[in-house]
Parts: C-alpha cells; structure tokens; sequence
C-alpha cells in the first residue's frame, strides 16, 4: 500500500514538498480569506452606517446649526413680499426699541449682496412692526407662533 504526502510526513518527520506547498497554499488562501472577511465587514458596517444616516430626517442631521434665512423666506413668516423687505431696510423702518437700526448680515460680497437673517433678527423685526403699528397683535401672535415653529422645523405656512 503505497503512503500518502501526508502519511509520509508523519512517518519520518519530514514533509514532502508537495504536501508543504499543498499547506503553504492553503495558509496563503486562509490569510486571503481574511482580509477579505475583514473588508467585507468593514464595508458591511459602512453601508449599515449609510443605510442609517439615509434613513434620518434633513433637519436631524443638521441639527445644532444655527438656521439662516434669504429675505424671501423672511417675507414669508410677515405673509409680505421680499420687496416689502428690502423697502424697508433701505427706508430704515426697522429698528431695535433703543432706536438702532436693525442691520441684518450682508453675505455674497459689493457686486451681488444678499441679506441674511436668524431668528433672533426676525423676533425683533416682528417687535419693530409691531411697535411702528405695521402689524396687528393677531398678526404679530402669527408671526411669533411662525418663528416658534421654525425653531424646531418648518415655516408656518397662511392659515
């Protein structure tokens, strides 16, 4: 009966060269094997993680940002046009109760400039409005509730 590589080895303590080659193969696949294994995790973990953040609401992944507003959007919580806006501010209608002119920031540079609002700069916007008489009490309860509102998510749309 005639002994196998394996056999031999046993035998005489020695491995043949193809039973050796045979296991070096082997352990060469089983560190392949591995590596893969290992990636394939890896990208497992990052496409469940993708999965996730897909899987969450705009504002959730954003929260803790402060929100900054165009002058349309601004517009939208008095239920006036942006022009409204902009007449304003260059007539300087609006101002803080000491009587300063309420300044918004000013962002994309002298050739194009846009206005820029937080909510604290729409609060006393609604405060001057209603202190020159522009808006109502009913009005103004609107716009704050709007303001409320946008605080934790969406513009209050007309009621």
């Amino acid at each position: 009966m005639s002994k196998t590589p394996v056999d031999q080895s046993l035998s005489n303590g020695h491995t043949p060269p193809e039973a050796r080659a045979r296991a070096e193969n082997l352990s060469f696949i089983d560190e392949k094997t591995a590596r893969l294994l290992t990636r394939l995790k890896q990208f497992s973990d990052t496409l469940e993680r993708q999965v996730e953040l897909s899987a969450l609401p705009d504002e959730a992944l954003i929260a803790g940002i402060e929100r900054w507003y165009s002058a349309a959007e601004v517009a939208e919580f008095f239920g006036r046009s942006n022009q409204w806006i902009y007449d304003r501010f260059k007539k300087g209608k609006f101002t803080y109760r000491n009587g300063d002119p309420i300044v918004p920031v000013m962002t994309g540079g002298p050739k194009k400039p846009r206005m820029r609002f937080n909510l604290d700069i729409i609060k006393a916007l609604a405060d001057s409005c209603y202190r020159d008489g522009i808006v109502k009490r009913p009005e103004l309860q609107l716009i704050m509730k709007r303001v409320a509102v946008s605080e934790f998510g969406e513009v209050v749309p007309d009621e």
